[in-house]
This record gives structure tokens, sequence and C-alpha cells, in this order.
């Protein structure tokens, strides 16, 4: 994917806890592209399907998403 540079997929301590999953890429512009690919869709194809199974059942989702955009201070 273009502006893609490296991703991490953080697996916490307690399983209580959510996986955090830190992807880097040469700017925003290029973050978002990927959102609306079809890459993107066919990836989280399973869990996009798991969301709308939960909310036809009335439960709560089995996962939650959020994007949030950093800048790098150090490296």
């Amino acid at each position: 994917m273009p502006g893609f540079q490296r991703m991490h997929v953080l697996k916490p301590r307690d399983r209580s806890q959510d996986y955090l999953i830190v992807s880097e890429w040469d700017n925003e512009a290029s973050f978002k592209a990927w959102t609306r690919s079809d890459a993107f869709k066919k990836g989280h194809r399973r869990g996009f399907e798991d969301l709308e199974e939960a909310k036809k059942r009335g439960e709560a989702p089995p996962m939650e998403s959020r994007f949030r955009t950093y800048e790098v201070l150090t490296e």
C-alpha cells in the first residue's frame, strides 16, 4: 500500500486489556486512502461481519477500533 512504512501489534500482558496496533505511514493522506481501499475492506471483513452479527443479536460489539493520529517526537 503506498505510504505504508511498518506495523507493530502489541499484546497486553493483562488479558483483560486490548491489543494495540500501531502502523506508521508517510502521511495522513496515505493512511486515509488505505482505510477506503479494497485491501482494507478485505483484510477487515471478518471484523466487520462480527460487528454486524453482534448488532443483529442486540449484543455489545466483540471489539472496538479507534483511529488516532500521532506525531513522532523522537526516534
